[in-house]
């Protein structure tokens, strides 16, 4: 808000949407709209999670591009006009620009600068899709398809990363540093307790993984996106501590109902092919190998997991149906 306050410009729609919040945060997105010449939207409405919050926002915004913005970022609201402005005429479905962070400048997307279409984007966005706040999103690519983000669940990004590609026919990449990421560790994904939502995690990426495998039949995106599905399920979730402890017994239960999953998507996963995960290094693999073959011996984890969705949400995990 404070990079927006004293802009000026007609063409900025800016909707902030108040989550459920239960101190002033309400009062304080009232008082930046009532303190800026920018057009300023507020919406207030109960706990629904990041992905909730953003569908909001998406249903109110009448913009030709929308930016779908962390709220504990930054941005250069001025580079980014001038970006956009720049490429107009192409119209192009989104445009992705770099990222400033602690560990420097980040090309999330790891692309050079240009413009990219086809087939030839389509496998780019499904082997790294990036950030999705690195993006300014086209209204058509959401609005007229449709897609909206899982709520009541955190890790709603995740499933994107399935769907969007499919959706998205050209990009112009820049090497414009337009978005500054601050990680706050009291974040609801980097809390140092976990909580119940946690495993949201798990719900979102099968969710993903089964809308994207619907919208190819080409072999290789296929490969691509279950690679994608055993990473953000069962590498990603859980950790693996140097010594035994109840971290490990959670790893079991994870891969417990990941093999699950897997046989009600009709999936086959080996362990082999959980270990060839880039982000394993030897101890790790070695580790995962013993909790793999130890989760055969478990009963089933169905209810374990449900069990904590309905104490982190008080509801099961219903996810958007997207046309």
């Amino acid at each position: 808000m404070h990079s927006l306050v004293n802009f000026s410009d007609s063409e900025i729609e800016v909707i902030c949407v108040d989550d459920g919040s239960k101190d002033s945060t309400l009062e304080i997105l009232e008082d930046f709209k009532n303190s800026t010449s920018l057009r300023v939207k507020v919406i207030s409405q109960e706990n629904k999670g990041p992905g909730g919050a953003r569908n909001a926002g998406i249903d109110q915004a009448i913009g030709e591009y929308i930016w779908l913005v962390d709220s504990d970022d930054d941005i250069s609201i001025n580079k980014a006009l001038t970006l956009r402005r720049r490429v107009y005429e192409k119209n192009y479905d989104v445009i992705d620009f770099n990222i400033s962070s602690k560990i420097g400048v980040i090309n999330s997307m790891d692309i050079s600068e240009g413009e990219y279409s086809s087939s030839e984007l389509t496998k780019a966005l499904l082997k790294k899709f990036g950030r999705i706040w690195s993006k300014i999103f086209h209204s058509r690519v959401l609005k007229h398809n449709k897609i909206r983000y899982p709520e009541y669940c955190i890790y709603e990004d995740n499933p994107l990363i399935f769907i969007l590609p499919f959706f998205i026919k050209t990009l112009y990449k820049s090497e414009l540093v337009v978005y500054s990421h601050h990680e706050e560790h009291d974040s609801v994904t980097r809390a140092t307790t976990v909580s119940p939502r946690y495993f949201d995690r798990m719900y979102t990426s099968v969710w993903g993984y089964e809308e994207g495998i619907q919208l190819t039949n080409n072999v290789e995106s296929l490969e691509i996106m279950r690679d994608h599905f055993i990473r953000l399920y069962v590498i990603n979730t859980g950790s693996i501590g140097k010594k035994p402890s109840r971290l490990w017994i959670e790893k079991a239960k994870v891969i417990k109902k990941f093999r699950s999953d897997c046989n009600k998507l009709d999936v086959k996963v080996r362990l082999t092919d959980a270990l060839s995960s880039k982000e394993l290094g030897i101890k790790h693999q070695a580790l995962l190998s013993v909790l793999w073959g130890g989760s055969f011996f478990l009963p089933s984890q169905k209810k374990y997991f449900e069990d904590k969705r309905i104490e982190a949400w008080g509801r099961p995990f219903d996810a958007p149906k997207l046309n």
